[in-house]
């Protein structure tokens, strides 16, 4: 008798656990299983409403991973800049290059060769600069030279006062070929501007932005 008691006891306990599987009466459940619609319960007069709000609560948490994700990246973005100005970074490659392959190395790491926005942002890419040299250094910029005015590679004209030019109180030459720029930097802190070489000059890298 013993016997039979404990095995009605345990046809009990299973029949409670495989009820307990099952939502009571009148209750439908939707889920999401390996990206399928799985309904247990009463589901004909159920307007969805459950797995709408699984469906909302899934979108949300992707966008939150999604904007997580995105904030690491300019993280560390900004741990690797050298320069940052107004939201953007900078970054010096040292390189001893012509102009077309100083640009070749800013698109290589996703940038462009980098404008110089306004008197502020060029003093602090020149402090950083003078920080890499032990003497002298030519970088490259996106800044264009036309008619004796510097534009952005936007199109965009900027204008700088004329002793940050190189050589001192002039501006460059007229000859139209001449349209590229660099940035001068010395350990002289008298001896810096903003210089128009030859086409076939080179430069020590360039200065990038992105």
């Amino acid at each position: 008798m013993a016997d039979w008691k404990k095995i009605c006891a345990l046809l009990l306990a299973v029949a409670g656990i495989s009820s307990s599987k099952e939502p009571p009466d009148g209750v439908c459940v939707r889920k999401l299983v390996n990206g399928k619609l799985v309904s247990v319960g009463s589901c004909e007069n159920d307007n969805g409403q459950d797995i709408m709000d699984e469906i909302r609560a899934r979108l949300e948490e992707t966008k939150r991973k999604e904007r997580e994700k995105l904030e690491e990246s300019k993280r560390l973005e900004r741990e690797n800049c050298d320069v940052m100005y107004n939201s953007k970074c900078f970054i010096f490659i040292r390189s001893t290059t012509r102009y077309d392959a100083a640009k070749a190395l800013c698109t290589k790491i996703g940038g462009q060769l980098a404008n110089i926005y306004d008197q502020i942002h060029y003093k602090k890419i020149e402090d950083y600069l003078r920080t890499k040299t032990t003497y002298v250094l030519y970088v490259w910029t996106g800044l264009v030279y036309q008619n004796r005015k510097l534009y952005l590679n936007t199109g965009q004209e900027v204008t700088f006062p004329i002793e940050y030019w190189y050589g001192g109180n002039k501006t460059p030459t007229d000859d139209s070929s001449w349209t590229r720029t660099n940035l001068y930097v010395s350990e002289d802190p008298t001896s810096r501007g903003i210089a128009v070489p030859p086409p076939t000059s080179e430069a020590y890298g360039p200065l990038c932005e992105n």
